[in-house]
């Protein structure tokens, strides 16, 4: 499987105009309660939305609204489900997925709903100190040992 992502750059996108709408969708449809707007995913140009991902609650968990505005070769959840498959780490696991809808061509976009975990970072941004690279490469040696035995593509 190739991700073909950057080929959709010069199709016609629509997807910023409309996800003000299509958030109010998915608040109808799934009960999600945004708080903020954590990230816009965009094709190489500040007008080339793809996604948006939201803070909030769902059902009064803390969770992450990711909202896809292109198709993608696998469903953003499918990759979660097949990962979790494989993952035998009592260390690393996934954010557990609450709502899930594949994309709908007629709406033109595709959601799912995560609880969303807080935690410690590992190390700050730029540079770790040597007992946070410790700490990094232990995570690291866990998931390549339990977490990914084969491709999930």
């Amino acid at each position: 499987m190739v991700n073909r992502i950057t080929e959709k750059y010069f199709l016609p996108n629509t997807f910023a105009e409309r996800s003000p709408t299509i958030l109010q969708e998915v608040i109808q449809a799934s009960g999600f309660s945004p708080a903020e707007e954590l990230f816009s995913g965009r094709l190489y140009d500040k007008d080339k939305v793809w996604s948006v991902v939201h803070r909030g609650t769902w059902k009064g968990k803390p969770a992450v609204l990711k909202i896809q505005g292109l198709p993608l070769e696998m469903e953003e959840y499918e990759i979660h489900e097949r990962f979790a498959k494989q993952n035998t780490s009592e260390k690393i696991r996934l954010p557990e997925i609450f709502v899930k809808r594949p994309w709908n061509e007629t709406k033109g976009y595709s959601f799912c709903i995560l609880e969303s975990i807080q935690g410690e970072r590992i190390y700050s941004m730029p540079f770790a100190n040597e007992a946070q690279m410790d700490d990094f490469l232990e995570f690291y040696r866990e998931y390549k040992a339990h977490c990914v035995s084969q491709p999930w593509f």
